[in-house]
């Protein structure tokens, strides 16, 4: 979904937003043919990052970069298409954060992101990062043919792992099932008030 929508080709650019350990850009720059640059506030998810570039081929057409989701230290129209998978929320200014990736790309090219969209925009019973209503917020950041499309089979695939994680009982050492447990502990009560979605938007 991201590959076709992102229209992105051989010997392109690809900028993944908030790109963790690289995974997906990783895939989706080696699925083009396209070179890859990852940016993540973290450094040490940068590392680990620039170290699994060579597990998919890239080594020599991907880097990454420490930076902010709304100062990525990234030139003007640098990008080809841009993803952020699951990251943008986290931004502490997520219209800042859609100003900057609309900056970073071409004109004509295309931002895809995944993340959740409240059923109700601001609903009060979600935290705040979940409340974010994608489609304004990128058009208000001068996007153009901004759309989303709702993944329900995502969102059951996530209910589904969640479920799965507290029905495993005690952790015990394990730490991340703990972590997983806590988180769905918390976003199981939500899940019917938010839908995954993709959303994909076009850089006047």
């Amino acid at each position: 979904m991201c590959f076709q929508a992102s229209g992105l080709g051989p010997g392109q650019t690809l900028a993944d937003l908030g790109c963790g350990r690289g995974g997906p850009g990783l895939w989706l720059a080696r699925e083009a043919g396209a070179s890859l640059v990852g940016v993540d506030f973290s450094p040490v998810a940068v590392e680990q990052a620039a170290h699994r570039a060579a597990l998919f081929g890239l080594a020599a057409r991907a880097r990454f970069v420490v930076g902010d989701l709304a100062r990525t230290g990234l030139p003007a129209a640098a990008a080809d298409a841009a993803t952020s998978i699951d990251a943008f929320h986290f931004a502490a200014d997520p219209a800042a954060a859609a100003a900057e990736a609309r900056r970073i790309l071409r004109p004509g090219r295309r931002l895809v992101l995944t993340n959740w969209q409240p059923k109700v925009p601001g609903d009060s019973r979600l935290p705040d990062r979940a409340r974010i209503d994608w489609l304004p917020l990128l058009r208000g950041a001068g996007f153009t043919g901004v759309e989303m499309q709702a993944r329900p089979e995502w969102h059951d695939t996530y209910t589904r792992v969640y479920q799965v994680a507290l029905s495993l009982g005690d952790p015990g050492d394990d730490a991340l099932l703990a972590d997983l447990q806590d988180e769905a502990r918390q976003q199981l009560p939500l899940a019917g008030l938010k839908d995954r979605v993709v959303v994909i938007a076009t850089a006047p």
